[in-house]
């Protein structure tokens, strides 16, 4: 399985248009910033990078950072102008695809009510046999992440979990298996970052306590990565 990593200004709109609109492009894993809002305006978006000149007389080309939206220019404008800074998901119209099989926002607040983003991902695709073999993962809650040497508690952070969920997929787990297998295995700090403090997957049920949430209905497909 082949793959491409953008890192930095690299993680800019073309980049993402082009990959995105890729129909060979099968799994994303963004990690990096996200929210649910905007200054309070509800619109799920991550961070990404636009280069361009502040003006005419300008020589010198600035990069400036964008939103990634899941979409823009709803009756709810954003406000500072930031439905024009930016590009919408919904505009490269992965709605209606059927090839985005997992999608993993690993990102603040990237999984909450509604599941916009999802739909923009194409989890939820034309609400068919398409949308059976696609996923969309992401957090209910504001997470940071881990530094070499850190001496925090662990059930603050994120990583470990995520790193041991690839770890499990890139074994052959399929989705839901790479997740029990953190729940039965996995230590406490990174059971009760993901499943919250019950340390049980609660998957689907929006009242449940779980931190990472799933989107979608491809659970029952048992989606692995593809070899």
């Amino acid at each position: 399985m082949s793959w491409v990593s953008l890192y930095h200004h690299d993680v800019n709109e073309d980049n993402l248009e082009f990959l995105y609109n890729k129909s060979s492009v099968k799994y994303i894993y963004w990690a990096g910033h996200a929210n649910n809002n905007v200054k309070g305006v509800p619109r799920t978006h991550t961070e990404c990078w636009r280069y361009e000149k502040s003006g005419w007389w300008d020589i010198i080309h600035n990069w400036h950072k964008i939103g990634v939206f899941s979409w823009t220019n709803s009756e709810d404008p954003l406000p500072d102008g930031w439905d024009d800074r930016g590009f919408s998901l919904w505009s490269l119209c992965m709605h209606d695809s059927w090839n985005k099989k997992i999608v993993f926002v690993d990102g603040c607040l990237s999984a909450t009510e509604p599941p916009d983003m999802a739909y923009a991902y194409g989890v939820f695709s034309l609400q068919g046999q398409g949308s059976l073999d696609q996923i969309y993962i992401g957090w209910r809650i504001k997470v940071l992440t881990t530094t070499p040497g850190s001496i925090y508690d662990p059930v603050l952070f994120s990583t470990d979990g995520v790193k041991l969920f690839w770890e499990r997929m890139g074994y052959g787990d399929d989705i839901y298996s790479a997740l029990d297998y953190i729940r039965i295995h996995g230590g406490i700090g990174v059971r009760r970052t993901l499943w919250g403090d019950n340390g049980l997957l609660d998957i689907g049920d929006v009242d449940g306590d779980d931190n990472i949430f799933l989107w979608g209905n491809g659970l029952i497909n048992q989606i692995k990565l593809e070899p």
